[in-house]
């Protein structure tokens, strides 16, 4: 409980940033859905009566001129707080969007080529919609409860049996709701690592730049065959995680039957009794609907937060990784010598080594050619050259200066590289 209103509390001051006004529509939006089924509810109930009783005929009007025009309203203002709620949520949500392109701009080169910073940045794409439907569902909540408390006033009105019957048979339906929420978002969570392997294997298996080493290096049935592994263990997954959610749903189903036999058996027998008239039984009915709505929005919103809020945290994560820190001094003169001062550079992870005690210096106006087999490190070098990667050991220096000490910006305008894997953007 505490974790998830911490991720609320983040969540409205990120979504408070983005957009101001965002927050009061939705609370405006939680009030007019709430109030809408309850309004109908008892207006319908206030008609039946008076039709039941022989009531007047300018009373019947004017309870049937409130019912129709009152639902005009409601509903008018329901589709266009939908409608401004729907356009200012995609807004905010390419601002975070703009917001995680940013930072992955910012992020390390050497972070990039990392299969855990590729799940959290996966991941960190989905949580961008998750402060504004953390919000959402608060709010959606929040409308959930003001709804149970009107019912529950209506329906304590007959006694607490009543009460007691719909309780006891909505808690075992939230409860069998939190277990499959549970369920589906570790499949979810879990299916972060196969997703990834199976883009990265269907690119490929199709993108030009891989067609050479695809046809020279590996036999047809290499990518086929990793390709419906990775879709087998997504499969399964799957079909696993949707035969436990089936059961559960099959369970609510029938306790969602026995309810309802036992409120009927309840109110048809009070009806008889002459305990409630028929204008009441109308709207005690509607209003266990209502209610059973309710519990059922709360305990769906809520499970909605807790995933949301584990999204948010990848965010977090995701926007806490440390940036490659931009200096503010640029470069003087022009450039004399670059110089390898006893270079190592082992890569996250790996026990060996890459380069190992690199000395070399290239002067200006001096062509050198780097010759080596495959896995040398001859792209590794050429990296931490550039700069977009730092030596594990050692030192390189510009003009007898460490490279750590100049812009990034700056210091990669005195290079033009072209990678094997280039890209043009015109």
């Amino acid at each position: 409980m505490k974790k998830q209103l911490s991720g609320i509390e983040k969540a409205f001051r990120m979504v408070w940033d983005a957009d101001k006004i965002y927050p009061f529509l939705l609370l405006l939006q939680a009030l007019v859905v709430s109030a809408s089924p309850l309004y109908t509810s008892l207006c319908v109930s206030l008609l039946i009566s008076a039709l039941a009783g022989g009531g007047r005929m300018d009373s019947i009007i004017l309870i049937l001129s409130l019912l129709l025009f009152g639902n005009l309203l409601l509903r008018a203002l329901e589709a266009w707080l939908e409608w401004q709620c729907s356009y200012r949520y995609m807004r905010m949500q390419d601002v975070f969007t703009v917001k995680n392109s940013i930072k992955a701009m910012k992020m390390e080169y050497s972070a990039t080529e990392s299969s855990e910073v590729a799940d959290l940045y996966a991941n960190a794409w989905k949580a961008n919609m998750s402060p504004g439907a953390i919000l959402e569902q608060t709010f959606s909540v929040f409308g959930g409860a003001l709804q149970i408390l009107g019912c529950a006033g209506i329906i304590l009105h007959l006694g607490s049996v009543l009460l007691g019957i719909v309780t006891v048979f909505i808690t075992l339906y939230c409860l069998l709701d939190y277990r499959m929420s549970i369920r589906r978002r570790k499949c979810e969570l879990e299916a972060v690592p196969l997703h990834r392997s199976i883009s990265y294997t269907r690119w490929c298996m199709g993108d030009a730049s891989c067609a050479k080493d695809v046809r020279l290096y590996y036999p047809k049935s290499f990518f086929l065959d990793r390709l419906g592994l990775y879709q087998k263990q997504k499969m399964d997954k799957e079909k696993s995680q949707e035969y436990y959610c089936g059961r559960m749903l099959s369970l609510q189903a029938a306790l969602q039957m026995l309810q309802t036999v036992c409120l009927y058996v309840v109110l048809i027998y009070r009806f008889f009794q002459g305990g409630i008239e028929i204008g009441y039984f109308s709207l005690t009915v509607a209003s266990i609907g209502i209610f059973m709505g309710a519990v059922k929005k709360i305990s769906s919103g809520w499970n909605q937060i807790i995933k949301n809020v584990v999204f948010l945290d990848y965010l977090e994560r995701f926007r806490s990784l440390p940036e490659r820190f931009d200096k503010n001094t640029g470069l003087s003169g022009e450039m004399l010598c670059i110089e390898f001062k006893d270079v190592w550079f082992r890569y996250p992870g790996a026990e060996k080594y890459s380069l190992e005690a690199v000395n070399v210096t290239l002067n200006k106006g001096e062509i050198m050619t780097i010759v080596g087999e495959n896995g040398s490190g001859k792209t590794t070098f050429v990296k931490l050259l550039l700069g977009l990667y730092r030596p594990t050991r050692g030192e390189i220096l510009l003009n007898g200066i460490t490279i750590d000490r100049y812009s990034d910006e700056e210091y990669r305008r005195i290079f033009a590289p072209v990678f094997q894997d280039y890209r043009l953007f015109a």
